[in-house]
């Protein structure tokens, strides 16, 4: 009987030789204490080799020990190479399965195993992966480009996240997704009877993307209000930020539809930095007539950022409305990363509906420059509202104190390996 795979047996354990048959054709070899060893004529059976005992069934279908019985039988065990590593090479291969495995980015991946490690034994693992920043556009420049890189360790089982991002090269019809990923495993004993053990049916690969931009605008951003007419020329998309803030600029071109109507917009520049709504304007192109709006975050819902929370909506007690509202959060925060507040606020006797009222941005009080030395590393963030009041204006009445409020918190960094991570979040509504 051969195992397809070596099998462990542990030293505190008991194990069995089992023998069935609905057959006579089959037959065991056995011996009896005292009988001659079979092929020779005074080699007697002097005692039972192996610890254990001999049983039989019975017609009543009872097992019976016989402690003068042995059945022959012959256990092959490995003998492994001691003393130094072995390598097992991996890599993964070329499946793609359409749109949503496309050039696929990642920051984190997850090996995840089931393996064994005895005392005497060691099992470690290394990775090759392809970067970002490939431009190879062939199987043989993928391989000749990770073939270059050495072999990083990293701890199976767990998240781990890589310093840059990496990426499985893949696109369309043409694909050269195979070999974008190496793994090593390290497998050393110093005791040649037991090994270190993967089982290949549970090794899988978990690679995450980090959905997460820095203020950045895409075409899915923008929405064609009023389509105008007439565009028969090449029209101009302006686009301006908000008053105070600090933007790398976005770039954008019109599309136009076959009346010379303005159909929608596509990003060629997707810019950083655009944290309140901005304003377009369509010029030139001898149109007029047509009208966009951007859905960013000081909207009424959505926004162009990739990475944000919300909370529930609250609602005071009937006498308790608030004023102003302050927010804090513990949070991990590279140099390359942002993190922005907005509350939304209604008064009780405010006849829109909530969810027609805009965010606002706060203002963070802690110190901008305040930013984070390790992963380990979470400082208190304070946020308050711009003009340390939370009053609004609504159908041309100014409301000074609000019963109903919600807070948004948006994460944004320029570096999607390293992004910004919060915990601890806490909200005041103050009184007016």
């Amino acid at each position: 009987f051969t195992f397809p795979s070596p099998i462990y047996l542990a030293p505190t354990e008991e194990y069995a030789i089992t023998l069935q048959t609905s057959s006579a054709l089959y037959a065991v070899h056995t011996s009896l204490l005292g009988e001659s060893v079979k092929n020779t004529t005074d080699t007697k059976v002097a005692g039972q080799p192996h610890i254990g005992e001999f049983w039989h069934p019975t017609n009543s279908t009872v097992w019976k020990a016989d402690e003068t019985r042995a059945m022959m039988f012959r256990v092959n065990r490995c003998a492994f190479t001691s003393g130094s590593s072995v390598a097992a090479y991996f890599y993964n291969q070329q499946e793609n399965l359409g749109a949503n495995t496309s050039t696929v980015s990642y920051e984190t991946m997850k090996l995840a195993t089931s393996d064994l490690e005895f005392a005497n034994t060691s099992l470690t693992y290394a990775y090759k992966a392809l970067p970002n920043t490939s431009s190879s556009s062939s199987t043989s420049a993928v391989k000749t480009e990770i073939d270059a890189l050495t072999f990083a360790d990293f701890s199976q089982n767990k998240n781990f996240a890589f310093a840059a991002t990496k990426k499985i090269n893949a696109s369309g019809t043409t694909t050269y997704s195979a070999n974008n990923f190496y793994l090593r495993a390290f497998m050393k004993t110093t005791d040649a009877k037991i090994s270190p053990t993967i089982d290949l049916s549970r090794l899988n690969l978990v690679v995450i993307e980090n959905k997460v931009n820095d203020g950045s605008l895409a075409n899915s951003d923008f929405q064609v209000t009023a389509q105008g007419s007439g565009y028969t020329g090449t029209p101009t998309v302006t686009i301006t930020e908000a008053t105070g803030d600090t933007v790398t600029d976005a770039v954008a071109i019109a599309v136009k539809g076959d009346s010379d109507e303005i159909t929608g917009i596509t990003v060629t520049t997707a810019g950083s930095g655009y944290y309140r709504t901005p304003t377009v304007a369509i010029t030139g192109g001898s149109g007029t007539g047509a009208t966009v709006e951007v859905l960013g975050e000081t909207g009424k819902a959505g926004g162009n950022a990739l990475t944000r929370y919300i909370t529930r909506r609250v609602t005071r007690q009937d006498g308790f409305d608030a004023g102003d509202v302050r927010l804090y959060v513990d949070a991990y925060k590279p140099a390359t990363s942002e993190i922005k507040c907005y509350y939304k606020v209604k008064a009780d006797d405010d006849a829109e509906d909530f969810d027609d009222k805009s965010w606002a941005l706060m203002t963070q009080e802690t110190d901008t420059k305040l930013f984070s030395t390790d992963e380990d590393d979470f400082n208190e963030y304070a946020f308050r509202s711009a003009a340390n009041t939370a009053s609004y204006t609504s159908s041309s009445v100014t409301y000074d104190d609000f019963k109903t409020f919600s807070v948004k918190v948006v994460l944004a960094t320029s570096t999607p390996y390293d992004p910004p991570r919060v915990r601890d979040l806490r909200v005041i509504a103050l009184d007016s």
